[in-house]
């Protein structure tokens, strides 16, 4: 999933219905301060974290309706993005880890939704999830600290 808020452009790949979790940068900081606060309950214990379970198409719709603008959509197969990245990591161009990556998440045969366990883990830690389309906003609107991480995260944005 790529977004680009410059070019109003966006590519999806497959159907871009598949659910997957995401994470942003303000959540990640906030499950850190909060495992310190709970010591006990989180000790030896794997945490799963997420900001929200969303689609491809979903955030777009948030994007979209975030900038007003109605949005360019390019749309590729996760099957062709693997072997594209894996050609690229043949040659030793490391940017394939990516394109791999970013493909995985979204491929069928792939697990990316975790939300039943995130939500375990933000009971325990006392947190709650974010709004896709809050979050979204403040990325346009520029009030995220770090615009790049978090499209990064939600692009995994």
């Amino acid at each position: 999933m790529r977004y680009n808020l410059d070019t109003k452009t966006a590519t999806i790949f497959d159907q871009g219905t598949k659910p997957f979790c995401a994470t942003s940068l303000k959540k990640t900081c906030d499950v850190v301060h909060a495992v310190f606060q709970h010591i006990p309950e989180t000790k030896n214990r794997v945490l799963y974290v997420s900001s929200f379970t969303t689609t491809q198409n979903e955030v777009l719709g948030a994007l979209q309706k975030a900038t007003g603008t109605k949005w360019t959509v390019q749309r590729f197969t996760t099957k062709a993005e693997m072997a594209k990245a894996r050609e690229k990591l043949s040659r030793g161009d490391q940017y394939g880890q990516m394109d791999l990556l970013l493909s995985a998440i979204y491929a069928p045969e792939f697990g990316s939704d975790w939300s039943d366990a995130a939500r375990e883990s933000d009971k325990i830690l006392e947190l709650v999830p974010e709004d896709l389309q809050v979050v979204t906003q403040e990325i346009v609107d520029g009030k995220r600290p770090d615009i790049a991480v978090e499209l990064g995260l939600l692009a995994q944005m």
